[in-house]
């Protein structure tokens, strides 16, 4: 049992913890499948929840989705603490994988979690309500996700538990970017003031932090979105690359194959339009996201993307360099900016 006792330890407010496992991720699964027929004690579970959250920093979501859906079809037979524990695990790869009916359900049992029955009852009915936060602004709801994070985020407060407060704080300052977006066309005034709250929000959770921490790369991009949506194009570079390097250091491959997509956006929105370097960030996008099997990412938003770059560089240029792409590294996608292959 060591392999699970190793990855129940990984600490996801500690990244350097999930580096042993970089070298072990055979012998963990097959640590797993041991257990899974032999000895389903609590050691175990622990085992799974930590390789759940391994697994979505890392981008492991094909093996993982197989893991959370066995667990979850096996709850009742948990004792109730170790439950949540393994559904808040779940949940982000089930939200991951656009699975949403699946992540409603979840969310709403967690938030179901009763004192006398656990001692964290309160954290996971925080969790389940920032998870629904989360599933009404991917599907577009973003005044009711706004709502429900602010709720949350008074929750957070209320709890003082520093990690929940930081993940509060970052999931707030998500659904306050989309609503600022949506707006800033018909109420940019209204807009505005979302900006600095998002803002504000993002520069309180960065203070409370470590640099380890897997929370850390993500805030650091959503003050990037931040100044993406705001057209601040050489602002956001800037920080879009500060986070992709974060990311690509921690091995946060979700939160990189996010940079790379809003980099993307943000080459095309600047003055000089580059649009070669834009598609090579979407090729990257691409294949990180087709290797972990992501599924949440709007489609007409996509699919102007596509036609942007295809209108300014040709369809045989396009396609040509989202081949190209697959054979770079992400190190050098990452720290090569001025990368072009050539025609």
């Amino acid at each position: 049992q060591y392999f699970l006792t190793l990855v129940a330890s990984a600490d996801l407010d500690n990244l350097r913890t999930f580096k042993p496992l970089d070298d072990s991720y055979q012998d963990l699964l097959t640590a797993l499948e041991t257990d899974w027929t032999h000895n389903r004690d609590e050691k175990f579970w622990k085992g799974v929840a930590g390789f759940l959250g391994y697994a979505f920093i890392r981008g492991y979501h094909r093996q993982a989705i197989l893991w959370a859906d066995r667990v979850t079809d096996n709850l009742s037979s948990l004792p109730t603490s170790l439950r949540y524990l393994v559904l808040n695990a779940a949940l982000g790869i089930y939200l991951d994988s656009g699975r949403i009916e699946e992540a409603t359900k979840f969310s709403e049992i967690m938030l179901q979690a009763k004192d006398e029955e656990d001692k964290y009852a309160a954290l996971w009915r925080l969790h389940g309500k920032i998870n629904l936060g989360y599933i009404a602004n991917i599907q577009g709801e973003q005044h009711k996700a706004w709502d429900i994070q602010r709720s949350a985020l008074a929750d957070a407060r209320q709890l003082n538990i520093p990690r929940a407060l930081v993940r509060s704080l970052s999931m707030a300052a998500r659904a306050g970017n989309s609503l600022a977006m949506s707006l800033r066309r018909t109420e940019p005034e209204h807009a505005r003031r979302l900006f600095e709250d998002v803002d504000a929000l993002t520069q309180e959770a960065l203070t409370l932090v470590e640099p380890d921490a897997s929370l850390y790369g993500f805030l650091t991009l959503l003050h990037s979105i931040g100044l993406l949506l705001q057209e601040r194009w050489e602002a956001a570079y800037t920080s879009l690359k500060e986070a992709q390097r974060i990311c690509l250091q921690e091995g946060s491959l979700a939160l990189l194959m996010f940079a790379f997509w809003h980099e993307s956006f943000c080459q095309v929105g600047m003055p000089d339009g580059g649009y070669e370097r834009a598609a090579l960030c979407y090729g990257a996008f691409c294949r990180l996201r087709e290797q972990m099997d992501y599924k949440t990412l709007e489609a007409t938003e996509e699919q102007s993307l596509q036609e942007t770059l295809k209108n300014a560089l040709g369809e045989q240029r396009y396609q040509q360099l989202l081949q190209q792409v697959q054979q770079l590294s992400l190190k050098t996608l990452v720290f090569n900016d001025c990368l072009t292959p050539a025609p």
